[in-house]
């Protein structure tokens, strides 16, 4: 017999009655179009049907585009159940309806945590950040008292003044008409003291930084600055040095008039575009000087008065322009910019005192 027929046999449509509720047939898959199952008999074989997630399928009442799920008859097939294993095994996470995305239950907004994340370590990092700069503007200020940074100054000073390495306060008044150990050291052209007395004060000068002795706007403070430029001019007078009229005359001799007015430009270079305006002060002048003089041993060669570096003196007597140009040289060097860098080391010893003073009497 046809097992459709089976189903039916024995019912109330036999005798031409309704079909009762429980003389409706078997579905394997557990579906009724259009209607609900109700206490459905799973087929021998097939999967046990669980609770579809989310929304179930609606059938479509459209006559000509419903689908007859009575076709899964006989295979055991449980379309609930098989979504819901799908979804279970995270195979499908979205689906893409209409230009945007339907998250299914299960699916994680991995996106959204993504950025979540980013956010986070940007924050943290700008909040490291803030951290080390306050860590390292406490380590550079305030950790140093200024009764040390005094200290570091009168070592400083005692060394400027008299030679010494002691750290108690300058003793005395300044004087005029002494002569300081600074100021013999220049005349001696001790290089090596004052790359001694440079470090002294870096170190004094390091140390009011971190103390905050410099943070304040007072007299004090403006003399500090006004050594601290002194220091820093006298530093690269030694660095870069300058020509004796020996060493001028060997430069001409050797490599002619125009090429020692180029090596005297190359050497005070450093010192003309410095910032400091005693050291541009300075390379001005001394430059000319040097070049005035390679003027005048042209003259003297120009004159038959110069030979195998030596200057004939009589001669230079006899000839009027060489005779001119020697008294203008010799008129220039008596310019007070020539006398700049030693007294500036005279200055270093005068405002050091005045240093001293504001120091002990706390007058800042």
């Amino acid at each position: 017999m046809d097992p459709i027929h089976d189903n039916f046999a024995g019912s109330n449509l036999q005798d031409g009655g309704s079909l009762m509720p429980n003389d409706r047939p078997q579905n394997p898959a557990g579906l009724v179009v259009g209607s609900e199952p109700q206490n459905p008999v799973v087929a021998q074989n097939s999967v046990a049907p669980q609770e579809p997630v989310g929304n179930p399928p609606v059938a479509s009442q459209d006559p000509v585009t419903q689908r007859d799920f009575t076709a899964t008859r006989g295979t055991g097939t449980n379309i609930p159940n098989m979504l819901n294993n799908v979804n279970n095994s995270n195979l499908l996470t979205s689906v893409g309806l209409g230009g945007s995305d339907v998250t299914l239950p299960g699916a994680q907004p991995k996106n959204n945590k993504r950025l979540f994340v980013i956010i986070a370590v940007i924050v943290g990092l700008v909040l490291l950040g803030v951290v080390l700069w306050f860590a390292l503007t406490r380590l550079n200020s305030g950790t140093v008292s200024k009764a040390d940074a005094n200290n570091g100054f009168n070592k400083y000073a005692n060394f400027l003044a008299y030679g010494t390495e002691e750290t108690k306060n300058l003793e005395g008044e300044y004087s005029s008409g002494e002569i300081y150990s600074a100021e013999y050291a220049f005349r001696d052209e001790n290089v090596d003291y004052f790359k001694k007395l440079n470090n002294y004060w870096n170190n004094y000068y390091d140390l009011a930084e971190k103390s905050g002795t410099l943070n304040d706007n007072t007299e004090l403070v403006g003399a500090i600055e006004y050594q601290n430029e002194m220091m820093d001019f006298i530093n690269n007078y030694y660095e870069v040095g300058s020509y004796t009229e020996e060493e001028l005359l060997t430069l001409y001799v050797d490599k002619g008039e125009q090429a020692a007015y180029d090596e005297i430009d190359k050497r005070y270079e450093p010192l003309s575009i410095s910032d400091n305006d005693l050291s541009h002060e300075y390379a001005t002048a001394v430059a000319q000087e040097n070049k005035d003089l390679i003027r005048l041993l042209a003259a003297y060669e120009s004159a038959g008065c110069l030979n195998n570096k030596m200057i004939n003196e009589e001669c230079v007597a006899r000839d009027t322009t060489a005779s001119l140009l020697e008294e203008e040289y010799e008129k220039w060097l008596d310019d007070e910019q020539l006398d700049l860098a030693y007294n500036t080391v005279s200055m270093l010893v005068r405002n050091c005192w005045n240093i001293a003073n504001r120091m002990v009497n706390g007058d800042e």
